[in-house]
Order: structure tokens, then C-alpha cells, then sequence
């Protein structure tokens, strides 16, 4: 029997997030830790605010990981993405490479986790009362 085409495209759609996504964390995981060497990259030049790269980071992750999981509930895939963002300032901490371990970084992690799963979980809300 085949699957329905929909069905397929959107699994195909969910591995490509997936794979996304893990690319995603794994980029963010080394720039995070890799030693800054006082050039300015892209991401830089665009958000030249420390802050603003952390929740724009976390906003991206957000929405990847919310195409790549979409069984997860918003509060998990928030809570795993904010126990990431955690890790990296504990590893930046330990690391010593010249980065610095802020808590401010990991509230703008918040921030950008939030953006994303906020207006989201209003509109799930939205379309239960409507049923």
C-alpha cells in the first residue's frame, strides 16, 4: 500500500527540519565556544548587540525545532532548548577559551525560545476554543 502523498511529503519536510536543526545546534554549539578572534562576522555586523545574536539564535532554533518535532508540546521543546542554551554558558564557563559565561545571554536565549512558542501557544489555544 502506498502512503497518501501528503503524508509523505510530510515526513520528508520533518527529517529535512530535523537535520536542520541539528546543524543548527551544532553551529551555534561551536561559535559559541570557539574563541573569539575579534573579526565580525555576518551575524554580527547585522546584530551587532551580544544579546540580540543570543535570542535571534534561539529564535531560529525555536521554530526548527518545532517544524523537526511536532508531537513535542511547546513547553518540552522550550524546556530542551533552554536547558541548551544553559549548557552552552556552563560549558563557556568551564571552557576558559575566552568566552565569557553571562546570565544575561541565557535570558536572551529565553527571550528568543519565547518568541516563538508565545504567539504559538495562543494560537493552538485559539483553535481549540474554536472546536
Amino acid at each position: 500500500m502506498i502512503d497518501h502523498p501528503t503524508r509523505v511529503g510530510s515526513k520528508t519536510l520533518r527529517v529535512a527540519a530535523q537535520a536542520l536543526f541539528a546543524a543548527a545546534c551544532v553551529f551555534a554549539l561551536y561559535a559559541a565556544l570557539a574563541p573569539d578572534d575579534g573579526s565580525q562576522g555576518l551575524l554580527s555586523r547585522l546584530l551587532p548587540w551580544d544579546k540580540a545574536r543570543h535570542a535571534a539564535t534561539f529564535y531560529v532554533l525555536a521554530g526548527l525545532a518545532a517544524a523537526a518535532f511536532p508531537r513535542l508540546g511547546y513547553p518540552a521543546l522550550a524546556a530542551g532548548l533552554a536547558v541548551y542554551g544553559l549548557g552552552i554558558e556552563l560549558l563557556q564557563a568551564a571552557a576558559g577559551a575566552g568566552r565569557d559565561a553571562e546570565a544575561w545571554d541565557f535570558v536572551a536565549d529565553l527571550v528568543g525560545i519565547a518568541a516563538v512558542y508565545g504567539p504559538l501557544t495562543v494560537l493552538a489555544g485559539w483553535r481549540e476554543a474554536g472546536r
